[in-house]
């Protein structure tokens, strides 16, 4: 993992977020390096709300420049002043819903994805103690918090097909709790998914 800063006490004591650190510490995530595509970071951010662990998702804005009106991680593209691609993902968080990377716990890296805008992007994970207070940016145009149960039994999950540079890719979607999730932050989703139920 590019950095990580892992704290403990309330992690080891929390079986369902001890069990997550675990998982992604004994995962070695697939790097893509795919010429002509834009370095990227997304976090996906966990916590517990009504006593489940709750995973954090936004609607992107009409304000954007891809992507308009879908869901998706906190994230965006890699710049000179960032550390690595996980300075990125934090500072993406705090600009985008105003999360402080100081009451975050990055705990792993997932398998880079690409999105067909020819991004390449990688997925850190980061878990706070407690729900967190959330301010958008403009280019948020809804935060949703989503109880991780619900993830693994989605209404619908389909697969199809579509050509990246004439190779045929799978494209997945998830219909969760009246939500379309699909493209990039779908295929982000499933490798977090099989990863902690296999």
């Amino acid at each position: 993992m590019d950095r990580a800063h892992i704290s403990s006490s309330w992690i080891r004591g929390d079986p369902f977020f001890s069990g997550l650190t675990v998982a992604l510490q004994g995962h070695r995530p697939r790097r893509l390096d795919l010429p002509g595509f834009r370095q990227a970071a997304v976090l996906l951010v966990l916590w517990r709300q009504d006593g489940a662990p709750h995973l954090l998702f936004i609607r992107r804005s009409q304000n954007v420049r891809h992507h308009k009106g879908e869901i998706s991680f906190p994230g965006g593209v890699w710049e000179p002043g960032d550390l690595d691609l996980c300075a990125t993902a934090l500072r993406e968080a705090q600009e985008e819903v105003g999360l402080s990377s100081e009451v975050l716990t990055v705990v792993g890296r997932l398998d880079d994805a690409f999105s067909f805008s020819r991004y390449s992007i990688a997925p850190f994970v980061a878990v706070a103690p407690s729900e967190q207070p959330l301010r958008p940016n403009a280019e948020v145009a809804e935060i949703v918090a989503l109880p991780f149960p619900s993830l693994l039994k989605p209404d619908r999950f389909s697969v199809a097909s579509r050509l990246l540079d004439g190779v045929p890719v799978p494209v997945y979607t998830y219909e969760i709790g009246g939500l379309v999730i699909w493209g990039a932050t779908a295929r982000i989703l499933k490798g977090f998914l099989d990863l902690l139920t296999r």
